[in-house]
């Protein structure tokens, strides 16, 4: 992605992981730390997206990294 965004004229900003990878990483302390430590050795000015509260996000800021925290706002639904 970051060399997309470079050919583009643009930077990456932000990392968030992927599928079950996210999932993993919200609770994987040891996962966490060793997704944070990869982004942190790719660029230390990229932001981490993850759940409040989540291993993931516990991990960037142990490595000074910006932790951006996502909202999943849930819909309200009413059956009938």
């Amino acid at each position: 992605m970051a060399g997309f965004a470079h050919a583009a004229g643009a930077r990456l900003r932000h990392v968030k992981a992927h599928g079950a990878l996210y999932h993993q990483t919200t609770g994987d302390a040891a996962l966490a730390q060793a997704f944070t430590r990869a982004v942190r050795d790719f660029d230390a000015q990229l932001a981490v997206v993850a759940q409040s509260g989540s291993a993931l996000l516990d991990a960037a800021q142990t490595l000074h990294l910006r932790g951006l925290r996502e909202a999943l706002p849930i819909a309200a639904t009413t059956m009938m």
